[in-house]
């Protein structure tokens, strides 16, 4: 059941914006209950939104603006690397997604192009990797891929 409308407002409109650089809020959605929801947003992204009520007297300020988060359950989040300078190696190391993989996949890109694109694969659900074969003064981009059952190796 949905809440119930404070006797003075007539309607609310709901913003929306995703978390990027220069993005803008939208023009609003005017909906006539205190709900509204939003489909077919991507995965793993931030958004923001804020609302305004509509009463006898006009529009209120803006809400507060709040953040939400979609999430895909199945991929790793938050991608995390250091650098061990003494053994010329790279600790990576993420969050596991909600629902647990039989392991991991990393994607290596050297930008400098001193070392080749490699993958490699993790034996278990352990959310962290060891690169030991690095090159000094490679900048690599990394990112991981949950694997599960169904998944072709």
């Amino acid at each position: 059941q949905l809440p119930a409308l404070a006797s003075n407002v007539i309607s609310f409109k709901v913003y929306m914006r995703e978390v990027a650089p220069s993005s803008v809020f939208d023009a609003g959605h005017v909906v006539s209950v205190p709900f509204l929801e939003y489909a077919y947003l991507p995965d793993n992204t931030q958004f923001e939104f804020k609302f305004e009520a509509l009463t006898g007297v006009g529009w209120t300020p803006s809400s507060p603006i709040t953040i939400a988060e979609t999430l895909d359950s199945t991929s790793p989040t938050g991608v995390v690397v250091d650098y061990l300078s003494a053994q010329c190696a790279i600790n990576v190391s993420w969050a596991p997604p909600t629902t647990q993989p039989l392991n991991y996949r990393l994607f290596l890109n050297d930008l400098n192009g001193q070392v080749a694109p490699s993958v490699r694969t993790t034996t278990g659900p352990e959310t962290f990797y060891l690169i030991n074969e690095c090159s000094r003064g490679a900048t690599f981009a990394i990112s991981a891929q949950a694997l599960y059952p169904n998944d072709v190796a």
